[in-house]
């Protein structure tokens, strides 16, 4: 579906190591297996971890069709190390019309404005 598509990985893809994949010394890093390249490439203020025990952030997406035709994707984001105790619950809603574009700008927008408030700390 479509979701799946915006919030996972392929497993098939291979990417060349970019600069981006450099870790930021003063960075938020972030464990979030799900992102896929395009919120890889549109949120490039915080580090994607692989490991983690090393994430200040983590983060785990959940999504279900609603009785429309759309879908709603639930992101939780939990604080560990300096940020333990800060967790948030991110609601992401696609109405059936929603294009790709639409569902992956919709998510972006949202997932920045929830990282301010650990990047900020």
């Amino acid at each position: 579906m479509l979701v799946l598509a915006l919030l996972s990985i392929s497993a098939f893809s291979q990417e060349a190591v970019t600069e981006s994949d450099t870790l930021r010394k003063d960075a938020l890093n972030v464990y979030f297996p799900d992102a896929d390249s395009y919120i890889r490439k549109e949120i490039q203020f915080i580090n994607y971890v692989r490991d983690l025990k090393e994430a200040d952030v983590y983060i785990i997406t959940t999504w279900e069709e609603t009785g429309s035709g759309g879908a709603s994707i639930t992101v939780f984001m939990v604080g560990q190390q300096k940020y333990t105790g800060m967790n948030d619950t991110l609601k992401i809603t696609a109405s059936p019309d929603d294009t790709d574009d639409v569902l992956r700008n919709k998510a972006v927008k949202i997932l920045k404005m929830a990282f301010m408030r650990y990047v900020l700390k």
